[in-house]
């Protein structure tokens, strides 16, 4: 049975606005935490026997393996775009800057917060490193700059450079 501080009554409705307030202040948090809200949850299973609720399916167990590994490949993927690994690394550097202002090794100025810190170390390293595209928003969405098509020089200006090209296909001699 549940006890009086598990209820709304007791403190559990501080603890939901505690935890509401932090991801309120904390938008990648936030949207992590919604993330678990994307996957379907594991198929039910009843009793000592492990069998599922699920009907049974005509898909064969190789056509489930592949669509298994396609949906791992979907998330792999997606786990790999530049908002995701930015969003990591960000959440990973405010760990580390948080920890080191609570045993005191190193403290968040005053009018700072840890996440605007993580963020702008993060940034600085991807553009020290070459891989910011100055093409994304603050939250690194798009593409990684090896993903982009190349850009090519303008027509007019190699052509200027260069001179008139010769005709691709000559099927007349100049006498």
């Amino acid at each position: 049975m549940a006890g009086i501080t598990d209820t709304i009554r007791g403190d559990g409705l501080m603890r939901a606005q505690r935890a509401l307030a932090g991801l309120q202040g904390d938008p990648l948090q936030l949207d992590r935490a919604r993330q678990r809200f994307s996957h379907s949850p594991p198929p039910y299973r009843s009793g000592p026997s492990g069998t599922t609720t699920r009907s049974a399916s005509p898909i064969s167990s190789s056509e489930e393996r592949r669509r298994d590994r396609r949906f791992q490949l979907g998330g792999e993927y997606a786990a790999s775009k530049p908002y995701n690994q930015f969003e990591h690394q960000i959440s990973d550097e405010k760990k580390r800057i948080m920890e080191a202002d609570l045993d005191r090794t190193r403290s968040i100025p005053v009018g700072s917060d840890a996440y605007t810190i993580a963020y702008e170390n993060v940034k600085k390293r991807w553009v020290e490193q070459g891989i910011w595209n100055s093409k994304w928003n603050q939250f690194a969405s798009g593409r990684w700059k090896h993903e982009e098509p190349l850009e090519i020089e303008s027509e007019s200006e190699t052509d200027s450079e260069a001179g008139p090209l010769p005709p691709l296909f000559s099927f007349f001699l100049k006498l």
